[in-house]
C-alpha cells in the first residue's frame, strides 16, 4: 500500500472539499440551502464511529452499500477529521468554515476524512442508515441493536483503505493535461454524468492559473506582476482551474480515458488529442 507522503495531499484534498462546498460555486450555494431542510447529525469518534440522527445513536460499520441501495437524503454531518498514521485523531472540524481556517488546523494529519450526508436505505429499513464517508456509503445501525457479527468501522480501517492507485498530476507544460506515468491525458469539454463514474483513482486537488493561449502555468511572479504599459503581457488571458478527484468512466478503460473534476464538473480526459 502506498500513501501520499506528508500532510500535503491531505490538506489539498481538504481545501478542494471546502472550496466546493463552502460557496465557491452556484451549485454549492444551492446545496447549502437544501441542507437547511435536513437534520444536522452529530459525529463522535472514540473506540468506534457513532452518528446521532433524530436523537438515536448509530454505529458506523465496515460494510458498505452500493449506489442503487441509497434512498432519501435525511441528514448531514459535513465534518473534516484529521488522522495521523498512528490512528490518532488530531482534529474534527466543520466542513463549511471556509478556506482561511485550513492553515490553523493541525497539519500533522496524514489523512483527512470527509463525513458528508446521511441517507435512508432505498427500502427505508428501520434502524439502518447510510453515511457518506470519503465517498463510500457506509452502513450504520442503531447502537441498541448492534449484533455481535457486525463489525464497526475503525479509524485504522480508513488508513488501511487509503491507497493511491493512479498518481495523476497536472502536466507542468500544459495545464489542460494530466500525466500518469508515461501517459498524457487531454482534458476535454465533454462532461461525465455522476452516475457514469466508475472506480475512484486519485485526488489531484491543485489550483492552477495558466495562460489561456499557451496553456503554460503562470509563476507566482507572473501572477503578481501588472503590465501598466498596455503591451502584450497585459493582453494575456488567464484561466483558473481547480482540479480535484479522478475516476474511471463506466464502460471504458482507464488506459484510454478517465473522468477528472475541474471547477466542480467531471470532464473526460483522453489519451492523445
Amino acid at each position: 500500500m502506498r500513501h501520499k507522503s506528508g500532510c500535503g495531499i491531505a490538506f489539498f484534498c481538504m481545501a478542494a472539499a471546502v472550496c466546493l462546498l463552502a460557496g465557491c460555486s452556484a451549485p454549492a450555494k444551492a446545496l447549502e440551502q437544501r441542507m437547511k431542510e435536513k437534520e444536522e447529525c452529530t459525529l463522535a469518534i472514540e473506540d468506534v464511529m457513532r452518528v446521532t440522527y433524530d436523537g438515536t445513536g448509530y454505529v458506523v460499520l465496515k460494510e458498505t452499500a452500493q449506489k442503487e441501495e441509497v434512498g432519501t437524503w435525511v441528514g448531514y454531518i459535513h465534518k473534516l477529521v484529521g488522522v495521523e498514521q498512528t490512528g490518532k485523531v488530531v482534529f474534527c472540524e466543520e466542513l463549511l468554515q471556509g478556506m482561511d481556517q485550513i492553515a490553523e488546523l493541525d497539519q500533522s494529519a496524514d489523512l483527512v476524512v470527509t463525513f458528508l450526508n446521511v441517507y435512508q436505505t432505498r427500502e427505508a429499513e428501520k434502524d439502518v442508515l447510510l453515511v457518506d464517508v470519503n465517498g463510500n456509503y457506509q452502513k450504520a445501525v442503531n447502537e441498541e441493536i448492534l449484533e455481535e457479527g457486525e463489525a464497526p468501522l475503525l479509524v485504522a480501517d480508513l488508513l488501511d483503505s487509503y491507497e493511491i492507485i493512479g498518481d495523476f498530476a497536472v502536466n507542468q507544460e500544459d495545464a489542460t493535461q494530466l500525466v500518469c506515468g508515461d501517459a498524457v491525458y487531454q482534458v476535454t469539454d465533454e462532461e461525465v454524468p455522476v452516475d457514469q463514474l466508475g472506480a475512484y483513482l486519485d485526488c489531484i486537488a491543485q489550483r492552477v492559473t495558466f495562460d489561456s493561449e499557451t496553456k503554460e502555468i503562470l509563476t507566482s511572479g507572473e501572477l503578481g506582476s501588472i503590465d501598466w504599459t498596455g503591451g502584450e503581457e497585459a493582453k494575456r488571458g488567464r484561466t483558473v482551474w481547480l482540479y480535484t478527484d479522478v475516476y474511471e468512466i463506466q464502460g471504458t478503460e482507464k488506459t484510454s480515458m478517465v473522468a477528472v473534476r475541474v471547477n466542480g464538473d467531471y470532464r473526460v480526459a483522453k489519451i492523445g488529442r
